[in-house]
């Protein structure tokens, strides 16, 4: 009988209410009446009391249908029990403090998202636009073991872009990092490459090795039939060629044809050549004046750029003395002109020998013609 009346009351008074101010205060005691409310239609309100200690509880919907709720605090929340929504966003209530846990209810970070997949466990990012950007953040159990990697693409194209094994080798573009850092493709560094203790090495996948001991010393390895080149800033030349092949080095000459092959003037404060006597036998006398005789020094201009030299040609050499004369495997032929002093040598000794041979018979005609002079006095 209780319950029937005080249920007559409610209906009295929501109706009285709903007339007079929009406002429904219900109001239930324990352990009687008991009831149970199926649904409740709150009107739509722009116009709630302030919130504050004394509306503490108060709901209503504003214009747009959204819910508010009165904490006792200014202003109104769009929070029920632990989220709040501003706009678009939604957020935790106590957002400085609390951490958030999907899949876990012991979260041991601020976002901690945890799965018993055993192929992986991860974050998606994906853009909606028409080329429907997707990247993932991706935990392993396996491939690779207790790894992790991010995945990113065009959806469905998806491919691995960053691997960290639980060892600690990271790949770029590998799944597979056989080093503590492993790229695979082009890398451009804009500033310094520090590389600390130890040995460090550079290595390429052809087989080129740039080595640094911890003594300072730099080793560059060659593969077999590699080819070291350094270019200028357009490109196309080369400064400094050095080839396996041949253990040849050239300056500006891609195809060094000696074991130094230099296109260009050579300046330098020495040049040493190697003349040790014990390093050397067969000795035998070479042609020195009558040699010498048989060539020309000559006036003439270089064909690549016209510029205007004197000296001798390496074929009239070749022909006397052959020993002085290199041809490389395209047929050009060098002279030694370092050694060209060894004949010249010769030479002047065999004029000398001349001159004191001439002296000798000036000095005995000197003599004749004096006789000669006394006798006609």
């Amino acid at each position: 009988m209780r319950f029937k009346i005080f249920g007559l009351m409610l209906a009295m008074l929501t109706a009285t209410s709903m007339a007079m101010a929009e406002t429904l205060t219900m109001t239930t005691y324990y352990p009687s009446p008991v009831g149970v409310y199926q649904s409740l239609r709150l009107a739509p309100n722009n116009s709630p009391p302030a919130c504050g200690a004394s509306t503490a509880g108060t709901l209503y919907v504003d214009s747009s249908n959204v819910l508010y709720y009165c904490d006792g605090t200014a202003p109104y929340s769009r929070s029920i029990g632990e989220w709040d929504l501003n706009g678009s966003d939604l957020y935790p209530v106590d957002y400085a403090t609390v951490s958030v846990g999907i899949g876990t209810n012991l979260p041991a970070a601020r976002l901690h998202v945890e799965d018993s997949n055993a192929s992986s466990t991860g974050i998606r990012i994906k853009n909606s636009q028409t080329t429907g950007a997707v990247w993932e953040l991706r935990a392993h159990e396996a491939n690779p073991n207790d790894g992790f990697t991010i995945w990113g693409g065009n959806e469905g194209v998806e491919t691995t872009r960053l691997t960290i094994l639980d060892t600690g080798e990271v790949g770029i573009a590998t799944t597979a990092p056989a080093t503590m850092l492993h790229v695979e493709g082009n890398t451009t560094i804009n500033g310094d490459l520090n590389m600390l203790g130890g040995t460090r090495v550079i290595q390429s996948s052809g087989g080129l090795q740039y080595l640094i001991s911890g003594a300072g010393n730099y080793v560059y390895d060659l593969p077999a039939g590699g080819i070291f080149t350094v270019r200028d800033a357009s490109g196309p030349t080369e400064l400094l060629t050095v080839r396996e092949d041949t253990l040849r080095v050239g300056i500006n000459n891609p195809a060094p044809t000696s074991a130094l092959d230099v296109v260009g003037s050579v300046t330098a404060t020495a040049f040493l050549y190697s003349s040790d006597a014990t390093l050397k036998e067969n000795f035998q006398s070479v042609p020195g004046l009558e040699g010498i005789m048989q060539l020309d020094g000559l006036s003439y201009t270089w064909k690549e750029d016209g510029a205007a030299d004197i000296g001798i040609t390496a074929q009239d050499v070749e022909a006397v003395y052959p020993a002085l004369v290199h041809t490389d495997e395209a047929g050009r032929k060098y002279v030694k002109y370092g050694n060209m002093i060894a004949p010249m040598i010769e030479a002047i000794k065999d004029q000398q020998q001349l001159i004191e041979q001439q002296s000798q018979q000036i000095n005995a005609m000197r003599l004749e013609i004096d006789e000669l002079k006394r006798k006609l006095e």
